[in-house]
């Protein structure tokens, strides 16, 4: 969190998990599953990154596939 303008970021980052839980709601609800990639994780390891979201999409084909 930043040191200056606390109550502003802590407003801004609030309102923006708040959209962001709305949309991958509303993504699921067409049938979307969002898969949120953060760019500070690609910085510090893109392996892993690519690693967990390959992961996640073939559990989701799983989970699929049983239904």
């Amino acid at each position: 969190m930043p040191k200056t303008n606390v109550e502003f970021w802590q407003n801004k980052i609030q309102a923006n998990v708040t959209r962001d839980k709305t949309n991958q709601n509303d993504l699921a609800k067409l049938g979307w599953q969002a898969l949120v990639v953060w760019e500070c994780d690609i910085k510090k390891d893109v392996n892993t990154v690519v690693k967990n979201a390959i992961d996640e999409i073939l559990k989701a084909n799983r989970d699929r596939q049983r239904i």
